[in-house]
């Protein structure tokens, strides 16, 4: 209606005058200005997407507003993307730098036509380098470096400033997501010097990127592999650059991994209760076999007492994990008993359930022994932070489908409690994803009273959509119908409600019927409408109290003592 974009193009008009926006704080309904561009049908919502085109070079800057940003690019085509492009276009470079704008432009390189990337990349081409040091304008040279029409003005633009950004804290990551991704004659830059000055430095995402992207000539490659082999010894002992180190050794030859093999086995012990080193010894047992593989990962353990101390301890276990690869176990029947034994200890730690959970993936008799402690302790372990992970694990990869449904069955039944915890809720939903149809209908039943409430739960909201999910799978029409109808009278909450409403509302959407979301798009996008049309434009008296307005008084105050 007329007056209802009136409204609005006030609302957005007042919002561009920053210091009245700043004094009102949240005076903006954001959540019914989303929710009428992504559920309004392009014709109905046409009025409020240009007022926010107008208005974005002020909406991108800010915390509470950028969002509506970005459900706007991901709602339209590329038609109305490109004219937001082109509201912004004089902002590009202001929005590299604010916290906010880096994010809405990266979304934009993201969905825009080629053409439209490249004059992004042809605006930013003068300041490239400045950008790139920046924190957050280095996100969206990254960004860029990784498209294929932006990678190579922006490629360009740094060659003569190469050598110092690749050593510079921040701009590295973008000149590393440009050789990753462009590579060309950007690697020609790469002399003896440069690579000696990135082995040098305590990490370089640069080194990392040119030691193992497939668009770096091989002989770049090789040279990049000797410099880091050669001063590896000191490397470990300094704990510096094991990304780059594993980053090497997951790429070089097989027939060149004795010569790393001979510098890291001596060094196993210590390195396996190092932080960054771990990573290290686990990258070389993965590209290992045979006997090799298990010598190293049992000279690796001898700095822990016994298998279990390895499995809870925080880089030990990084190592332990790798050794147990399905398939490819590179550890003692010894050290698996132990494991085994230890079971009930393993799963309530937050260390050692990982370990447990590779156990449970072996699918043998010492996966039997950590599949009953989960179910003995099932209640417990359910809620817990750690043994979550385990029973999800149990439920996941046990053999046995009688005592899979058995366990699926146990923790349905605690679902309201359940569905409410922060760890709980991971279980109900891996339980969802496998139980048969006798336990979803009963969770259904369950929820016949409480949808409502659970939906608007942060935590439970992920068990609502997951019980709507495994209904229309099994082709429960009847449980499905029963969650629903409690939900559709919500539909609009569930909209306006940021991200915990939207995990609900997504689901139903999956679920329901062509004819049924075109009807929740519509009574959205009307009653959105409608609540928009009361809004006070800032000059008139209040006539009906938004949403997500600010609890604070003071603004109110402000503006009557200007009026007077």
């Amino acid at each position: 209606s007329n007056s209802f974009c009136t409204l609005l193009a006030m609302k957005l008009n007042f919002v561009n005058n920053a210091a009245q926006r700043l004094a009102t704080k949240r005076s903006i309904p954001t959540p019914q200005l989303e929710a009428v561009i992504e559920y309004g049908a392009p014709a109905k919502r046409a009025q409020a997407v240009k007022k926010v085109i107008e208005a974005a070079p002020t909406l991108t800057q800010h915390k509470e507003t950028h969002q509506l940003i970005l459900t706007l690019t991901n709602a339209v085509d590329s038609t109305k993307r490109c004219e937001l492009l082109y509201a912004l276009r004089r902002k590009i470079k202001d929005m590299c730098g604010n916290r906010f704008g880096n994010i809405v432009l990266q979304r934009l390189i993201e969905t825009l036509p080629p053409t439209q990337v490249r004059e992004i990349a042809e605006d930013l081409r003068e300041e490239a380098c400045d950008i790139a040091r920046h924190p957050f304008g280095n996100r969206v040279i990254q960004k860029l470096a990784a498209h294929t029409e932006g990678g190579d003005i922006i490629a360009s633009a740094i060659r003569d400033d190469f050598a110092m950004l690749a050593q510079h804290a921040t701009a590295q990551h973008a000149v590393a997501s440009l050789v990753a991704n462009v590579a060309g004659d950007l690697t020609s830059l790469c002399d003896e010097t440069l690579v000696a000055s990135l082995v040098a430095m305590p990490e370089s995402a640069v080194l990392t990127a040119l030691a193992s992207s497939p668009r770096v000539p091989e002989d770049l490659q090789t040279r990049c592999h000797a410099a880091i082999l050669d001063k590896l010894e000191t490397l470990i002992s300094e704990g510096h650059q094991h990304f780059a180190i594993v980053a090497a050794i997951e790429t070089v030859n097989p027939e060149a991994l004795n010569a790393w093999s001979s510098v890291i086995a001596p060094n196993a012990r210590e390195m396996c209760k190092a932080k960054g080193m771990c990573a290290v010894l686990a990258a070389l047992v993965r590209r290992l076999s045979g006997k090799p593989r298990e010598q190293l990962v049992v000279a690796a353990l001898q700095a822990f007492d016994d298998a279990k101390e390895a499995a809870c301890h925080p880089y030990g276990s990084i190592v332990l994990r790798e050794a147990l690869c399905p398939g490819n176990v590179a550890l003692p029947k010894k050290m698996l008993s132990q494991l085994a034994a230890a079971a009930a200890e393993l799963v309530s730690n937050p260390t050692g359930v990982v370990v447990a959970q590779r156990l449970v993936m072996l699918r043998d008799s010492h996966s039997k022994n950590v599949v009953q402690v989960v179910q003995s302790q099932l209640n417990q372990l359910a809620p817990h932070p750690a043994g979550t992970h385990a029973v999800q694990a149990a439920l996941d990869h046990t053999d046995d489908q009688e005592l899979v449904q058995a366990m699926a069955a146990g923790i349905l039944e605690g679902t309201l409690e359940l569905c409410r915890d922060q760890h709980g809720t991971f279980a109900v939903q891996k339980a969802l994803a496998v139980a048969n149809e006798a336990a979803i209908a009963s969770v259904c039943s369950l929820l016949e009273t409480h949808a409502k409430e659970l939906a608007f739960d942060p935590k439970a909201s992920f068990t609502v959509a997951a019980v709507l999910l495994a209904a229309k799978r099994l082709g429960l029409k009847d449980s499905l119908k029963v969650v629903m109808d409690q939900l559709k009278p919500e539909v609009t909450r569930l909209a306006t409600k940021p991200w915990v409403g939207k995990v609900v509302l997504d689901a139903m959407f999956q679920v329901a019927s062509p004819a049924l979301k075109d009807a929740i798009r519509d009574v959205i996008f009307l009653k959105c409408e409608m609540f928009l049309s009361h809004v006070p434009d800032g000059s008139a008296a209040p006539q009906r109290r938004s949403r997500s307005a600010s609890t604070d008084a003071r603004p109110k105050r402000h503006f009557k003592e200007a009026r007077e």
